[in-house]
């Protein structure tokens, strides 16, 4: 190979080279400029979910104020809606106390009258709070509901009130006794609350509670010459707190659940079907469709309808650890002819078990909760020892929002105290006439021969 072979080589192979190299550089240059790219991406990523979380932060910092701000609406119509009646109950006794050291009996009665409606109230609103927490969690107990009495129920409550206000409230019942398939607690409920706020939200005129006989149906109508529902609205009436003259939602005007939890009623109960219709300043109508039942059912005594027969001459044992509640509970037994005994703990049922040790209670009124960790439960326990021989009824009351749970083979009730005291005194006399009727079944048992 010549020397000019050889230097050409050279050349090509410095050329090849530089090629190479610049190759080299490119790709270097690209990987560079890609992982540029790729750095920039991860960046722009980056900062998108920083601020998509910066964002989430900023909502959650305003949900967390709407729901501060909703929990202090709440607390402050709470307050409102609590203090109003009580401060009227107030003002009520005092005038009574007044009127009867004057001798004006019967303006002293009026006034009377008018601190029941204040607590009546009170009721009102802490047994919405008591369905409004509780609902989801109650089970359904369908059964034959006979639609005569329930109304009569359901007027009888709401007579008073209306009459206060001037209102002129109308009943109609059925053509022929008839009875439907339905929760009789849960259907009183969304009557009750339906009729609630036809008489709250009508000035002057009429209201009608009413049912009608419809094929295999009973249509429940509850029609008010009120304020009507403006159009504009219509569609929110079923909200919690929403209240028709109140689009701001102002809780010091109330909290405005009744129809909220008509509408949970409603989706509860099988084939119930609510409607309403409204008219601006004419009033409206609503209704509720129930399956008429098949059966017939047993109909018992109206809540607070007639006498209690059944606590004359009972003996009744009260224990609670709330002075006040045990002497008007003591009051009003007694002034339906109960004999009553109270007591404020185990000791104190002890002692009154040791003062008259053969003499069972009719009937044992326990709140559930008592003091120093003792339950209703406990007392349960201790009468049931004590009275081996005898058949005790027990109603157990509680404020708790779950009911608990009791199993003995006595009659046992447990209510709500947010069922108000014509409920209780209802539930008294039922659980008086279970237990007598108890008794006369271990009575006839105890005759019968030996085979």
């Amino acid at each position: 190979m010549t020397q000019l072979q050889q230097a050409n080589e050279q050349v090509e192979q410095q050329r090849q080279q530089a090629v190479m190299e610049r190759l080299r550089a490119d790709a270097e240059r690209a990987r560079a400029e890609q992982h540029a790219q790729q750095t920039l991406m991860e960046r722009s990523r980056a900062e998108a979910a920083m601020a998509q979380t910066l964002r989430q932060r900023e909502q959650l910092i305003s949900a967390m104020g709407d729901v501060a701000e909703e929990r202090n609406r709440f607390v402050r119509a709470a307050y409102h809606d609590t203090m109003q009646p009580l401060a009227a109950i107030g003002a009520f006794a005092f005038a009574a106390g007044k009127q009867l050291e004057t001798g004006d009996c019967s303006k002293a009665q009026a006034q009377i009258g008018q601190i029941s409606l204040a607590a009546r109230d009170i009721e009102n609103m802490f047994r919405a709070l008591h369905d409004l927490f509780t609902l989801g969690t109650q089970s359904i107990n369908l059964q034959p509901v006979a639609v005569g009495p329930l109304l009569q129920e359901v007027y009888a409550r709401f007579a008073a009130r209306a009459q206060d206000k001037g209102l002129r409230l109308q009943l109609r019942l059925p053509s022929t006794p008839t009875s439907v398939d339905s929760d009789p607690a849960m259907l009183r409920r969304m009557l009750e609350n339906l009729l609630s706020n036809a008489v709250k939200y009508t000035g002057q005129g009429s209201v009608l509670l009413a049912a009608t006989h419809i094929g295999e149906t009973v249509r429940f109508d509850v029609i008010d010459s009120g304020i009507g529902i403006p159009a504009a609205v219509q569609g929110r009436i079923f909200e919690e707190f929403f209240q028709v003259d109140n689009p701001g939602r102002d809780r010091s005007k109330g909290l405005g659940l009744g129809l909220s939890i008509v509408r949970l009623l409603e989706e509860k109960l099988p084939e119930h079907r609510l409607q309403f219709r409204s008219i601006q300043g004419a009033g409206s109508r609503f209704s509720v469709q129930t399956p008429v039942s098949a059966s017939v059912p047993e109909v018992t005594s109206l809540v607070g309808a007639g006498p209690l027969d059944a606590l004359v001459n009972s003996y009744i044992v009260i224990v609670d650890d709330d002075h006040r509640l045990l002497q008007s509970m003591e009051a009003v037994l007694s002034a339906h002819g109960a004999v009553v005994r109270t007591a404020a703990d185990l000791a104190g049922v002890r002692q009154l078990l040791a003062q008259a040790p053969d003499r069972a209670p009719n009937l044992v009124l326990t709140d559930w909760r008592l003091q120093q960790g003792e339950t209703g439960a406990d007392v349960v326990a201790m009468i049931d020892r004590h009275f081996d021989w005898a058949t005790v009824p027990v109603m157990v009351i509680t404020a708790d929002l779950t009911l608990p749970q009791l199993t003995r083979s006595a009659p046992t009730l447990v209510r709500s105290k947010a069922d108000g005291m014509p409920a209780l005194l209802a539930s008294v006399q039922e659980a008086i006439c279970a237990g007598r009727a108890a008794a006369a079944s271990m009575d006839a048992a105890d005759m019968m021969p030996n085979t």
